[in-house]
Order: C-alpha cells, then sequence, then structure tokens
C-alpha cells in the first residue's frame, strides 16, 4: 500500500481528483503520510491525507480535527478537569495548522469549533471511487500532563496528535467537540506512512514496528483508526511473540514486568478466538496518565498510577484492539458498545484464566454490588439517577455516571445476554460481528442484528430496555 500512497500523493500535485478505488481488486483505503519531528516539547509536521471517496454520493469537503486545542489555556472543551493530572500545576498546549493545499495548490480553511479545532477544507466535486489529496503543516504544542498527550514524568504521549480526519454518517461529519469524559473520538480505518524524528536517547513505542535510520523512525500500517507513540529515556522493554505478532512491554517502575508481558500474551491469545489479530506488532507502555489506560491500535497506555489493578488494566485495554479497533463505533454517541463489551471481555478473561484469580461470577457480584450502591447513593442524594446507557458523552452528568452507565452497566448487560442465549451463541454472535464490520464502524442496530442471527431470536426490546435505562436491577 506504500507503494500506491506514494503514487497517488504525486499524481495528485496535477489533479484535483482521480479513480482509484478497487485497486487490484481491493478497495483502497483513505490514507495518512505524515512526516514529522520532536524536539523540547513541540511536534512539527507535515500531513498528506488522500482522501477516498467510498460513500455513495459525491462529497465537497472534509473537516479535520485538531485534538491538541483541547490542551489550549482557556479551552472551552479543555482534555481534562482532573486537576491531578497536571502534575506540576497548570500547563498549556496547543495545536496549528497552516499552507493547507488540494492536489498541491494553496486552499484556504474554514475554522469552526468552539476552540477553532474543526478544520474544513472544500475542494470540487468528488464522486464515488475519486480521490483528493488535501496537505497541511502543522505544530502541537505539548502540556506537562498526564494525558492521552502531552509530556509526563517518565515519557511523552503523542496520541490524537496529527489533523485527524472527521469520520461522517449519513452525509454528516462526527466532528465531535472534545469531552473530558471518556473517549471523545470516532475515527476510520485508514492506511499509514508515517515517519518520526526524534532527539538521540529516546526509546521509541508506536502502532507498528519501525525501520530505524539513526534518529528517524519510519512506519507503514494499514486499516487503523489511529496511530500512536509514547516516547522515553528510561524504558526497559520485554518481548514475546504470540503466533506470528510481536508483544513488547515498555516500562520504567514495574517490579513484575514478566507478569504484566504475560498478562498481555495471554490476552492477546484468548481474544483472538474472536477474530485475528490484524497487525504485526502490539506495544503495552506504561506511562503517566490519569485513567487506567488508553486504546489505539497497536499500541495501549497502561497507567503507572493504577496500582492493584495494573494487569487487569492491560487486559482490558488488549480486548479494545478487537472492540474498538478491528470493530468501530461511535465512541462518542454509544460508549457503552465497546467499554460495556470490553469490561465483560475482561471478566471472561479471568474466568478462563483461573491462574489469575477471579473468577466471573466474584467479579459479576462485585459488579452488581457496585452498581447498586452508586444507584443507591446517588439516587439519596439528588432524588433521581439517570440510568439510560445509550446517549452522548455531553449528557452525562460527571465521569462517575459515564463510568457506571456505559462500563459496569453494560458489563451486567453482556452478562444477561450471555446467559440468556447461552455461551455457544453470544460467541458466535461476537465472531460474526467481528467479522461482518471488520475496519468498519458498526452501529448499535448492528450489533443488536448480530446477536438476532445467532440467538434465532428478536432482542431489540431486551437491549432497549437495558439502553434505555427501563431495566430495574436488584
Amino acid at each position: 500500500m506504500k507503494r500506491i500512497l506514494v503514487v497517488l500523493t504525486a499524481l495528485a500535485v496535477s489533479l484535483t481528483c482521480f479513480a482509484c478505488t478497487n485497486v487490484g481488486g481491493k478497495e483502497v483505503l483513505s490514507g495518512y503520510e505524515i512526516t514529522a519531528s520532536y524536539e523540547d516539547g513541540t511536534v512539527t509536521g507535515h500531513l498528506n491525507y488522500t482522501l477516498v471517496n467510498n460513500a455513495e454520493n459525491s462529497v465537497t469537503s472534509q473537516e479535520f480535527l485538531l485534538y491538541g486545542k483541547a490542551y489550549s489555556e482557556d479551552a472551552a472543551h479543555p482534555a481534562s478537569t482532573d486537576p491531578k493530572a497536571y502534575y506540576k500545576g497548570k500547563s498549556y498546549g496547543d495545536m496549528t495548522v497552516e499552507n493547507v493545499t488540494v492536489s498541491g495548490v494553496a486552499a484556504t480553511p474554514e475554522y469552526r469549533g468552539d476552540d477553532g479545532e474543526i478544520v474544513c477544507v472544500t475542494f470540487n466535486e468528488l464522486f464515488p471511487g475519486e480521490c483528493v489529496t488535501i496537505g497541511m503543516d502543522f505544530t502541537v504544542k505539548l502540556a506537562e500532563i498526564n494525558h492521552r498527550l502531552g509530556i509526563t514524568p517518565q515519557a511523552i504521549n503523542l496520541c490524537n496528535w496529527y489533523p485527524t480526519a472527521s469520520a461522517r454518517a449519513g452525509g454528516e461529519f462526527l466532528s465531535y467537540a472534545y469531552d473530558a469524559k471518556g473517549d471523545p473520538f470516532c475515527t476510520d480505518a485508514a492506511d499509514y506512512e508515517v515517519k518520526l524524528t526524534v532527539p538521540e536517547g529516546y526509546v521509541v513505542a508506536a502502532s507498528a514496528p519501525a525501520t530505524v535510520t539513526e534518529n528517524a523512525y519510519v512506519y507503514s500500517a494499514r486499516k487503523m483508526r489511529d496511530f500512536a507513540f509514547v516516547l522515553g529515556k528510561n524504558f526497559k522493554t520485554a518481548e514475546a511473540d504470540v503466533g506470528d505478532v510481536k508483544v513488547t512491554y515498555y516500562y520504567y517502575n514495574d517490579a513484575t514486568p514478566d507478569a504484566s508481558l504475560k498478562a498481555a500474551c495471554d490476552a492477546m491469545t484468548y481474544f483472538s478466538k474472536y477474530g485475528d489479530y490484524p497487525y504485526l506488532s502490539y506495544a503495552v507502555v506504561e506511562t503517566g496518565f490519569n485513567q487506567g489506560g488508553m486504546e489505539y491500535p497497536g499500541l495501549v497506555l497502561i497507567s503507572d498510577a493504577t496500582g492493584d489493578f495494573y494487569n487487569e488494566c492491560i487486559v482490558h485495554e488488549t480486548a479494545h484492539q478487537w472492540w474498538y479497533g478491528v470493530v468501530g463505533n461511535d465512541q462518542v454517541r454509544h460508549a457503552w458498545q465497546d467499554e460495556g463489551l470490553t469490561d465483560f471481555m475482561t471478566t471472561l478473561f479471568y474466568d478462563a484464566h483461573p491462574e489469575y484469580g477471579a473468577t466471573r461470577v466474584d467479579r459479576i457480584m462485585k459488579t452488581l454490588a457496585s452498581y447498586l450502591t452508586y444507584v443507591d447513593v446517588y439516587s439519596s442524594l439528588n432524588g433521581t439517577v439517570n440510568t439510560v446507557m445509550d446517549r452522548p458523552l455531553s449528557e452525562f452528568g460527571s465521569e462517575q455516571e459515564y463510568t457506571y452507565m456505559t462500563y459496569v452497566k453494560g458489563e451486567l448487560m453482556f452478562d444477561t445476554l450471555r446467559t440468556d442465549i447461552g455461551e455457544e451463541k453470544f460467541d458466535k454472535a461476537l465472531k460474526d460481528y467481528c467479522k461482518k464490520y471488520a475496519f468498519k464502524r458498526a452501529s448499535p442496530e448492528d450489533m443488536i442484528a448480530c446477536f438476532n442471527a445467532a440467538s434465532g431470536r428478536d432482542l431489540e426490546s431486551f437491549f432497549r430496555s437495558w439502553l434505555d435505562g427501563k431495566v430495574v436491577l436488584a
């Protein structure tokens, strides 16, 4: 794919749009070519994004999200509202673009959003099966913060670090404002050609294996929803193979790195029963992060402050390689679809691995008790509690409410479903779901349809009763 993208970029200099789908009988995805460098807290780079119109209708624009804007001072939609994330006190970053081009010709973008975080680029009508290349220079100033994008005490997290093409649904861009609750992202699978140059002395963890020349790291990857890095000067590594996949654990404080690596490998082996892991490598990275962990294709962040839940976090984030990575969903509007499922998959992993000291029954009992306590306390303090699961991030009143209604209640829903239809039909539904929607974005209706087909039943009312908050748990 690398060669195809290079050819497309060269052609785009002279052509506004051209046919490029179904090259060699295969659908061509949109693609990122990024050349960037990191130095002294700043990333500078150039992006060429080849937009392939695989839709049924023509398009005349593409929006890009500058997630780095969420770290700027006075951001209307800040990346974090947790004071503890700022380990040195308040720190700010920013993200800007310039020199925007369409097919090599200078273009004037329109900036939208409360923080100017949406860059809209227009072009001549692009019909189905045609491509256009959009170029831009970008600069990211990093805040000192334990977060997805920032300088932490031990490492530099470069996640959601480049101008990211907005996904579309029903002809509309899904350009969501950043939300400090949950994962405010909705991305489509794309192909990547990335070159990152870093100062001497850094160890680089990335979403794919690298070809290294001096301090330049070159990557080629297909069908990824994001491409992420973590840089560190104090990383140690532990490695193992799971089939043809190289699993590398990057750490600096972990006193039991072999156990952490084993958890990652065991989890990858277990979840592969639902579908093959699609990438050549998997990086698990200990780093500064104000939450337990964060998933990206081929790479996950594990907070160095996770404590006793460290290995559980590794298992959970590994499950995300399938539920978000392979099968995408709208994480802003339907967070339960990947988070609830992933939490339940973590429980099933423990049940299948008694050596880790937990069973499904014990974990579900504790999950139910925790949920009931939350509902009881919240209702006592506020008179009522919103138990609707299926709602946008912006409609959750707090991080706690979001967690209980997506992760916790989501896990209970999937456990109830599995008990109802049986393990065999449950697993068949997920295998079919993974196969049918691999590298696509599945809606809740798509997921429900897979469970309907596998069970031979109409489960719409089951799902809606949970998602709409009508189920009463006791």
